[in-house]
C-alpha cells in the first residue's frame, strides 16, 4: 500500500514539474529624456522616448497638453511652454495589457 501511495505521489510530482511553463508577458518600462537644458519661456522642448516593450504612449506635458502616440517608431515628441515655471512631464507606456509610468520635472525660466 505504501508503495502504491509513493508511486502516485511520484508520478504526480513528475507530471506537475513537466508541464510547460506559461510564457510570461514582457512588461513595458516607460522612460524618456529631455533633450537640451536651460530653457527660457517661450520655448519648445523635445522629449526622447526611451521606453521598452511598449507600443502605446500617453504623454502629459504638465502645461495642460497631452499627446497619444501609437507608433513606437516616433522617438521624439515636442511641446511648447509659454510661461516660466516647474512642470512635471509624465509618460505612460502600454504593452501586452500592462502599463508603466515615468515622470520627470523640467524648469522653464
Amino acid at each position: 500500500m505504501k508503495q502504491l501511495l509513493f508511486a502516485i505521489i511520484f508520478i504526480s510530482v513528475i507530471n506537475f514539474s513537466c508541464k510547460k511553463e506559461q510564457e510570461k508577458p514582457i512588461k513595458p518600462v516607460a522612460e524618456f529624456i529631455i533633450v537640451g537644458q536651460d530653457f527660457t519661456a517661450p520655448c519648445v522642448v523635445t522629449f526622447e522616448n526611451k521606453s521598452k516593450n511598449s507600443n502605446q504612449y500617453l504623454w502629459k506635458y504638465g502645461n495642460g497638453g497631452e499627446a497619444f502616440q501609437f507608433t513606437p517608431e516616433i522617438v521624439q515628441m515636442k511641446t511648447s511652454y509659454t510661461e516660466a515655471g516647474t512642470y512635471t512631464i509624465t509618460l505612460i507606456a502600454g504593452g501586452q495589457g500592462y502599463i508603466s509610468t515615468f515622470s520627470r520635472q523640467i524648469i522653464i525660466n
